[in-house]
């Protein structure tokens, strides 16, 4: 059985799939996270609201449940702020996640067999704060942060591809070379040290 959910993160996106096995196990799988409110914002006072995807992460501990596959489509702010935000707040964020795709910059140098610069892992210097907020800073975060905890297979998503989890048999529509490639040239853009 096939159980999807839309999780309500103002912008952007968040769904959850899980796979339910004729045995009553289930695999969980969470693609993209909305952007930062999605996980919690300011309300009035300055209080905490936790946002949707705290709260289905608040159900999965209290049933004792995982994130079997976290998928990041891309990295844009309103795909990855809000699982960003979890991680920033949650200490055990790594624990309740088994595996994660993700395309981050170096995996795809590394597939269109491009020079991989060493410096691809770091900030780029800027006297605002809020350059943390846009998406090449967020997905170098978000790839350090995967890779550190060890719950990244660095294995590269391309359309045509496949793979198989809990039995279901997922086959990738896009990104092809060419939209790997752009974003490439676009990751290198954004990132100076990547030049």
């Amino acid at each position: 059985m096939l159980k999807i959910r839309f999780l309500r993160v103002f912008n952007g996106d968040s769904i959850v799939i899980s796979l339910v096995s004729e045995t009553g196990s289930e695999y969980t799988i969470l693609i993209d996270g909305g952007i930062k409110a999605a996980y919690h914002e300011k309300g009035k006072k300055g209080k905490l609201i936790d946002g949707a995807l705290k709260k289905f992460i608040a159900e999965l501990k209290k049933a004792k449940k995982i994130v079997d596959l976290l998928i990041l489509t891309h990295i844009d702010d309103d795909h990855i702020a809000g699982i960003l935000e979890w991680f920033k707040n949650d200490p055990d964020a790594h624990l309740l996640v088994k595996e994660v795709w993700f395309n981050s910059g170096r995996l795809i140098a590394k597939y269109l067999r491009k020079d991989i610069n060493p410096n691809l892992d770091h900030w780029i210097k800027t006297k605002k704060r809020k350059a943390k907020n846009t998406s090449i800073p967020q997905g170098i975060e978000f790839g350090k942060y995967i890779k550190s905890k060890g719950i990244w297979n660095q294995e590269i998503v391309v359309q045509g591809m496949k793979a198989i989890r809990a039995g279901a048999t997922f086959q990738f529509l896009s990104p092809n070379d060419e939209k790997l490639k752009a974003l490439l040239r676009n990751w290198r853009k954004k990132d100076s040290s990547l030049n």
